[in-house]
């Protein structure tokens, strides 16, 4: 009987290791580079240029439900990134911008009366996302993925100067309350098809490191270049790139020229121009979002990416100028 309980011990601690060894290895595979790649990044949602995902976002009332299950049902964070205490009810209506205060009021010649004066919080003036979230690319499935590790309600508002006028000429940011991540089984569709563009620089709010640009656009130029099957242009996304419009689009140029091969004598010869990758200046993420509203777990399906290429070129006067150009976009199957 001994026997039996230790081969069925063995064959669960073995079953437990492989469990395990296959989670780290998902978690791990990052074609990107050996390392996670970290990224910050904050989303405007409610003035966003994209009306489409605008749209689906503002439809399913995603901030306000983040803020209302942060106000009444969910446990969620101070805002400081080491800070591990609950944030309370009353300092998250503080952070909306509610306040309470008294003041006499002259209800007739020399009458005064003790008056509360109440400012309901702003929850309209919620109008974007900052998310901290690790990513990871796998080549050979040509898969995408955003583990989000924690994110956080964004109000923007104008504000008071010293005479008590609102400045509308510059808005402040502030963060409400932040959400630790965590996985969960239950979630709801509440966005689709999300365009956000991010590009690589090392400046908030889009803040990156670990990932090697090159080689994620070397990547995304090769696939394109070599596939036939899901590659769009951006803004009619039904209508497939050929194999041309693809070259073209990332700069791979082909050209023929005479060489003089011996004295007078001339031969034809091709140059492939190859992409220069410096020029890939950053991607749009074509995303479904989700959420469980009971924990407020976030996730994001990564369905599309669309490389985005700076162009420098020359005008009439003689005069350089930039201009940036979404090139193709690749549709993800995920699977």
């Amino acid at each position: 009987m001994r026997v039996i309980y230790l081969v069925i011990f063995a064959s669960i601690i073995m079953y437990s290791c492989k469990q395990n060894i296959e989670k780290t290895e998902t978690i791990q595979k990052n074609d990107l580079l050996s390392n996670n790649v970290s990224v910050k990044q904050y989303i405007n949602i409610a003035n966003n240029e994209n009306a489409d995902w605008v749209k689906s976002a503002i439809d399913n009332k995603l901030l306000q439900t983040i803020i209302n299950l942060g106000l009444t049902k969910v446990k969620v964070y101070n805002t400081e990134e080491t800070d591990t205490n609950f944030i309370s009810i009353e300092e998250i209506n503080t952070l909306l911008g509610k306040q309470i205060d008294s003041a006499q009021i002259e209800v007739k010649t020399n009458v005064f009366v003790d008056t509360v004066i109440e400012v309901k919080p702003k929850i309209e003036e919620v109008e974007g996302l900052f998310f901290k979230e690790n990513w990871y690319f796998d080549a050979t499935k040509f898969k995408f993925t955003k583990e989000i590790t924690e994110y956080l309600p964004v109000r923007e508002y104008y504000k008071t100067n010293y005479k008590g006028q609102i400045d509308t000429n510059t808005k402040a940011k502030k963060l409400i309350f932040r959400v630790v991540n965590k996985p969960s089984k239950n979630y709801t569709l509440v966005a689709e098809n999300i365009a956000t563009p991010f590009y690589f620089n090392t400046q908030e709010p889009n803040f990156i490191t670990g990932l090697d640009k090159n080689k994620f656009a070397k990547y995304l130029i090769d696939y394109a270049l070599n596939t036939k099957n899901n590659v769009y242009n951006y803004y009619e996304q039904k209508t497939k790139l050929t194999s041309e419009q693809v070259k073209e689009s990332v700069g791979a140029t082909t050209e023929t020229i005479q060489m003089e091969v011996k004295p007078n004598v001339y031969q034809d010869a091709v140059i492939e121009n190859t992409p220069e990758l410096s020029e890939f200046i950053g991607v749009i993420f074509i995303e479904n979002w989700y959420i469980d509203k009971e924990t407020l777990s976030f996730k994001k399906e990564v369905v599309g990416i669309a490389p985005i290429r700076n162009l420098i070129s020359i005008d009439e006067n003689n005069e350089t100028f930039e201009r940036k150009k979404i090139t193709y976009l690749i549709k993800l199957t995920n699977k």
